[in-house]
């Protein structure tokens, strides 16, 4: 239930196998739960998009996997958690790319600071634009930091608008 919990910060809806919180209740030799972590391995597998939709220009196949033998073998050994541990790509670069993806879900659901409509801002600007612009690249540039409200459009402001113009 836990993996099935934790599968929206891999990228899939929070009930794209069912909602994990009522899968274990009502269900006699854990049918849905079973149903459900099989769906959740295909995914992570890569098997949730059809074949048919798949992108003949790739020229990718896929490995073959069968996540019902797998899921009733982990659990005969008693290592369901080493299975589903071990379901998301091994690689350093999925957890950074999850982790970012993560995080811009919590600013998303934040919210971003809207910018007022006015003039476009130049070094020397004051006033609410500037403070709005400050607020809102200081959510992914620690450096920029939070200033007064009469602090001016400065160089460290410029600065910081490049780092995010070049990371877009």
């Amino acid at each position: 239930i836990k993996a099935l919990q934790d599968a929206p910060s891999h990228g899939f809806l929070p009930t794209a196998f069912g909602d994990p919180g009522t899968l274990a209740q009502d269900d006699p030799g854990h049918a849905r739960l079973k149903r459900a972590a099989v769906a959740y391995a295909r995914a992570m597998h890569g098997q949730a998009i059809p074949k048919a939709q798949m992108d003949k220009s790739w020229g990718l196949k896929r490995p073959a996997y069968n996540p019902e033998q797998d899921l009733d073998q982990a659990l005969a050994q008693d290592r369901l958690d080493d299975w589903l541990k071990a379901l998301p790509p091994p690689y350093p670069e999925y957890e950074a790319l999850r982790g970012a993806y993560v995080r811009y879900l919590k600013i998303g659901a934040a919210g971003w600071p809207a910018l007022p409509d006015g003039a476009a801002l130049r070094p020397g600007a004051a006033g609410p634009q500037v403070q709005a612009l400050r607020q809102r690249l200081a959510v992914e540039d620690p450096a920029v930091g939070q200033a007064g409200a009469d602090q001016p459009f400065d160089e460290a402001l410029v600065q910081a608008g490049q780092r995010y113009q070049v990371a877009a």
